[in-house]
């Protein structure tokens, strides 16, 4: 301990500073020659300081604290969090977002170079670096699945679905007609996504349209006879017009063109 200050200040105490042993900053005279550590009488030594943890460790510390907190909170989130809404406005147990396929998800995507598909650290989820910092990763979970919540989970699906319906005027029939545009596929409520583009500063990445592709959506609404998941394919020489999906039925009626929003 630092030698008290002989300073001028209240007194207090009755301490003898004359008599007091306070240990010095450098060896005294006698022990000059004699620097090295005492010997020890089987007392146990504190440990020898450790080099500085490394960034992966640091980071462990907030992270484990974080899976942590969740895992605590498991059947809360399910209950709570991982919950879709069927067309009819009845909560069920989501098919296709459950927590643990969340957590084994979130352990790719965090973890710098360890976790970063791309490589780059700046491209992972971050959880925080020091333990302390840990309740930003939860701050950053809240936000994530908030957002999965109203534009994923509530759905129970990954992937844009048929959601503009009766888009062409001429072929409904009556009110209760529930008619999906095919062509949805290639944009919904007046939008055309063949038009969409990248900011002018981003445009350098933009990829060219591949008129032959093929791709199809993973997943869409689910209840009794909805529409199948979007899909885009190159027109083949004996389809001239795509049709529309009657959910009445349950089936894709192809016997006239019917527009989306767009006209197409």
């Amino acid at each position: 301990l630092p030698p008290p200050s002989t300073g001028g200040g209240g007194g207090g105490g009755g301490g003898n500073l004359d008599s007091t042993f306070y240990p010095t900053m450098t060896p005294t005279a006698e022990d000059k020659d004699n620097t090295s550590p005492p010997a020890t009488t089987g007392q146990q030594q504190p440990p020898s300081p450790s080099s500085p943890s490394t960034p992966n460790i640091i980071e462990e510390q907030a992270t484990t604290k974080v899976y942590d907190w969740l895992e605590v909170r498991k059947q809360e989130l399910n209950d709570e969090v991982f919950q879709s809404i069927t067309k009819d406005g009845v909560n069920y147990r989501s098919y296709w977002f459950q927590y643990n396929d969340f957590i084994k998800a979130l352990k790719v995507s965090n973890g710098g170079r360890r976790g970063s598909i791309t490589g780059d650290p700046k491209h992972s989820f971050y959880l925080g670096n020091l333990g302390y910092e840990w309740e930003y990763g939860v701050i950053n979970i809240a936000a994530f699945l908030a957002h999965a919540m109203t534009s994923s989970i509530k759905y129970d699906a990954c992937d844009e679905f048929h959601t503009d319906q009766n888009t062409d005027v001429d072929a409904v029939k009556t009110p209760s007609d529930e008619f999906y545009a095919i062509s949805n596929s290639c944009g919904q409520y007046g939008f055309n996504y063949v038009d969409y583009h990248c900011e002018e500063d981003e445009r350098h990445m933009e990829c060219a349209v591949d008129k032959n592709m093929n791709l199809q959506a993973t997943t869409s609404q689910i209840y009794p006879s909805a529409p199948p998941p979007l899909s885009c394919r190159p027109r083949s020489v004996s389809e001239s017009y795509t049709g529309y999906w009657d959910v009445g039925t349950g089936e894709e009626m192809v016997v006239f063109p019917y527009e989306n929003s767009f006209g197409r």
